[in-house]
C-alpha cells in the first residue's frame, strides 16, 4: 500500500512534519501532541479528557517530549485499539487544527514548486514501525483491493480495518511517498 504524506495522516503526520514544517512549527505541533490526554473513550474510541463522564476504553501513555516511535510501540501493544484513528492529530481538536494551520502556511510555496518532474522517492516501513494506517487517500493494486472488499470480514463502515488486516496477514510493507504534500482538512 502506498500512502501520501498529509498533515494529519495516520501514521504520516510526523513524516509530514519532519519533511515540510519548520523546526519551530514542528516543535509547536509536537508539544500539542505531548499535552494530549492519551485517554480514549468507549464511544468511537475517540480521545477524551478525565473530566468527561465516560468509561475509559484505554489509556495510552503520551510521550513528553513527543516521540512518535514510542507512541506507535505503545499503541501496537493494545490489541483492542487495533486499527483505529488513535493519535492526537485525530483525537485532539486543538492538535488537528494546529496541524492544518501549520500546513496551510506552506501551501503557496509547496503547490507552486516546479520540481515535480523528479523521480518519486519512497519511505518503506518493512519492519512495521507503524502498526496500521488510517487515511482516506492511498494507492493499492486493483486486485489487492478486490481481495479487501470481497473478504467476508469486510466492511463495517470503512474499508481501512480490512485493508490493514490484509496488509498484516500478507506481511506487506507500508510505503509513503516521501515528497508529497497533501492536505486533509480534518477527521470526522
Amino acid at each position: 500500500i502506498v500512502l501520501p504524506l498529509t498533515q494529519n495522516g495516520i501514521p504520516a503526520t510526523e513524516l509530514f512534519a519532519e519533511r515540510w514544517l519548520s523546526v519551530e512549527d514542528r516543535s509547536e505541533l509536537y508539544q500539542c501532541f505531548s499535552e494530549s490526554s492519551g485517554l480514549f473513550c468507549q464511544e468511537n474510541v475517540q480521545l477524551c479528557w478525565p473530566t468527561q463522564p465516560r468509561e475509559w476504553k484505554s489509556a495510552i501513555p503520551v510521550p513528553s517530549p513527543w516521540d512518535a516511535a514510542e507512541w506507535w510501540r505503545s499503541v501496537a501493544k493494545r490489541e483492542i485499539l487495533k486499527w483505529r484513528k488513535i493519535h492526537p492529530v485525530s483525537g485532539n481538536l486543538s492538535c488537528m487544527r494546529l496541524a492544518l494551520d501549520l500546513a496551510l502556511k506552506q501551501v503557496d510555496d509547496q503547490w507552486s514548486r516546479s520540481d515535480y518532474d523528479r523521480p518519486l522517492k519512497f519511505l518503506v516501513d518493512r519492519d512495521r514501525a507503524y502498526p496500521y494506517f488510517a487515511n482516506n487517500l492511498f494507492l493499492l493494486r486493483t486486485e489487492r483491493y478486490l481481495d479487501v472488499i470481497t473478504d467476508e470480514r469486510c466492511c463495517r463502515g470503512t474499508d481501512e480495518p480490512m485493508m490493514n488486516t490484509i496488509v498484516q496477514e500478507l506481511q506487506l510493507p507500508m510505503c509513503f511517498l516521501q515528497d508529497t504534500f497533501g492536505i486533509h482538512p480534518s477527521w470526522g
